[in-house]
């Protein structure tokens, strides 16, 4: 039970902070470093959640080396 309420809770945040947000192709990659500065672990993983569902062959290398910089 815990285990589902910790999955809504994070779907939630998630939403709140798309709404606040605008994440895009343009500024995620600008988004996710400062928020891993700052580390606001919401926003880094709305930014992670956004780079998985937008992969595709054309940013794909640029993805790769953005994990590499951030582990």
């Amino acid at each position: 039970m815990l285990l589902i309420f910790n999955f809504v809770e994070k779907i939630i945040i998630f939403r709140r902070i798309f709404n606040i947000i605008d994440i895009n192709e343009e500024n995620v990659f600008d988004i996710l470093s400062a928020a891993s500065l700052f580390q606001l672990q919401p926003v880094i993983d709305a930014c992670l959640l956004f780079l998985e569902s937008s992969i595709n062959i054309k940013n794909c290398i640029e993805i790769f080396n953005l994990s590499k910089l951030h582990n």
